[in-house]
């Protein structure tokens, strides 16, 4: 609301019947000056918001409205202006439920700066309390008006019959009754027999602000739509039917967006036959019925075991001495992290190396898939080459570089664990190192993986931090933030502290502003830095810039009314290529 609307609004709390003319008479004599035409656009939006009738040729409050009783007792608490004044109803109606400040400026779309004065504004009348950088309303009846606000406005954009299961200012996913149309883009059950799985929802389902949607996103607005367990054993068989196509980077992505984290782990143990929730999914059996009846056969999903029997056959039939280092899930289920996995992922130090296994796979009957017949997921990781038996473990085989990400570097060698089978010298990469693969990989079943080694005994975290900043000098890329992301899952489901997780925010900080300098090409304010990186408080860039600076990274600049700005330093392009 503007400050007119407000001030008439406050004149006609009383319930009295008022003309135009008594209208602008009261508000002079407040001292609150404004335009007939100004106040006529005011009475006219109060009318929009269902605040006010006009009933012959007079204005009086909607008797109808329960929002009116509801305004009118806060009204008596606190200042309205500072609830609901241009911003700061942005803010207020955003407050539903508790939200960090990141959150609110992705609801609101507007700049850090302006969230935090709206918040100190409610805070100032007590309508707003803070804690551990949550924001929450301070009654229930302003959390009511927050939600009757906000439902007022994510209807505006829906047909009347939806039910609105997600918003979050940029993407709303609803459901509408079979036979009933919307507007928006369908998606999840309603579309899962494009992706070869029929099912008969007993609703629609549309994304608002996503014009075409991907495999990535039907199967998790599915999962979001989810209400009971047969619907959560659709949403995991059609993940064990196309899981193979899908970016799991990019489910990781949506899956945190939607808060789904704790389910989607659960799902992942579901369809590999591990440990789940079981009031969650139909019971294992069913699921490998009705898997059956979509032509997936579980038994892949669950192949044998690797080591030792194959390894011991590789080194019988090898012509020739090999290093090989195990790496992945075959890895954790020697170590007893793991009950199952589909492959044994092995990288080898040399192409000599690679073609002695391969001939030794081949005298063995197994085929070598060609790029065509490798998934979207295996292609993008680059083997050397990827071999199947049927009733055999899969078996792939990198070469110096693991997963088009890293290098075995040295100290991948030495902490692994040695294992000798004839002419094959079989190496166990320690679980610091898993952890940091599986957090940059993108693969099936990585987030699980990733809890399970976290929780193992004697895990340390600070190896994982110094190994990926080792593999970032050695590469001159950088692939901190995959690993972040990683670590706030890991965090997130373990409810733990990582020692090393505010070293390597600071780290990705000072990569995000560097990015941000060299993509803009131009010296920039912190607010303008801050508001281009998204996800970053104005404090926490102003602190990084200063250990930049004393690194020569960025350099300082003074502009116009002598405030700072902040350009690309000497050493930025070193830093960038992990020089520093």
């Amino acid at each position: 609301m503007n400050a007119t609307e407000i001030q008439t609004l406050y004149i006609m709390l009383d319930w009295r019947s008022r003309s135009l003319e008594q209208i602008m008479h009261d508000l002079q004599a407040s001292g609150k000056r404004a335009s007939e035409v100004t106040i006529r656009r005011a009475l006219k939006k109060l009318q929009d918001y269902v605040l006010l009738d006009k009933l012959d040729g007079s204005y009086v409050l909607s008797y109808k409205n329960p929002k009116v009783s509801l305004i009118k007792r806060l009204s008596e608490r606190f200042d309205l202006a500072k609830l609901l004044l241009d911003s700061n109803e942005l803010v207020f109606k955003s407050l539903s439920e508790p939200r960090s400040v990141v959150e609110l400026i992705r609801l609101t779309n507007i700049s850090e700066a302006t969230v935090f004065r709206s918040l100190e504004d409610m805070m100032e009348t007590g309508a707003v309390k803070g804690k551990d950088r949550l924001y929450r309303l301070a009654n229930e009846e302003l959390v009511q008006l927050s939600r009757v606000l906000y439902e007022e406005d994510v209807r505006k954009k829906i047909e009347p019959y939806s039910d609105v299961l997600f918003d979050d200012g940029q993407v709303l996913i609803s459901k509408v009754p079979l036979g009933r149309k919307g507007t928006g883009t369908l998606t999840g059950f309603s579309i899962y027999s494009s992706y070869g799985m029929t099912i008969h929802p007993s609703y629609d389902y549309y994304a608002y602000g996503i014009k075409e949607v991907t495999l990535e996103e039907v199967f998790v607005h599915s999962f979001l739509a989810a209400q009971n367990k047969l619907e959560r054993t659709h949403c995991a068989l059609f993940y064990a039917l196309n899981g193979t196509k899908m970016n799991l980077l990019k489910v990781r992505e949506l899956v945190r967006r939607f808060k789904l984290e704790g389910i989607w782990f659960e799902l992942q143990n579901y369809v590999r036959g591990l440990v789940y929730k079981q009031d969650l999914f139909l019971p294992r059996k069913e699921f490998e019925e009705r898997a059956e009846l979509y032509g997936i056969d579980v038994r892949k999903l669950l192949p044998p075991p690797a080591y030792p029997a194959f390894f011991e056959k590789l080194g019988e039939l090898l012509d020739g001495k090999v290093r090989m280092f195990l790496f992945g899930g075959e890895n954790m289920r020697i170590r007893g992290l793991k009950q199952a996995t589909k492959d044994a992922d092995v990288v080898v130090e040399q192409r000599k190396s690679f073609d002695l296994v391969r001939k030794v796979l081949q005298k063995m009957a197994y085929r070598e898939l060609g790029p065509q017949k490798m998934s979207e997921a295996d292609r993008r990781l680059k083997p050397s080459g990827i071999f199947v038996k049927e009733g055999y473990p899969r078996v792939d085989i990198f070469t110096g570089v693991i997963c088009n990400k890293f290098r075995l570097s040295d100290g991948m060698i030495e902490r692994s664990e040695k294992k000798t089978f004839g002419k094959l010298q079989l190496y166990l990469m320690c679980k610091e190192d898993l952890f940091l693969l599986k957090s940059i990989t993108g693969r099936e079943a990585d987030d699980v993986d990733m809890v399970t080694l976290a929780k193992a005994k004697d895990f340390g975290w600070r190896a994982v931090l110094r190994e990926l900043f080792e593999q970032e000098r050695l590469i001159g890329q950088h692939f901190c933030h995959a690993v972040l992301e990683s670590m706030k899952f890991v965090i997130e489901q373990l409810g733990v502290k990582v020692p090393v997780y505010r070293e390597l925010v600071n780290h990705a900080t000072d990569l995000a502003i560097v990015r941000v300098l060299q993509l803009k090409g131009k010296r920039m304010s912190i607010v303008e830095i801050a508001k281009s990186i998204g996800d970053v408080k104005e404090y926490e860039v102003r602190r990084r810039l200063q250990q930049l600076r004393k690194k020569k990274i960025v350099s300082a600049f003074t502009a116009s009314r002598g405030r700072n700005v902040y350009g690309l330093g000497r050493n930025a392009d070193a830093f960038m290529q992990s020089k520093l």
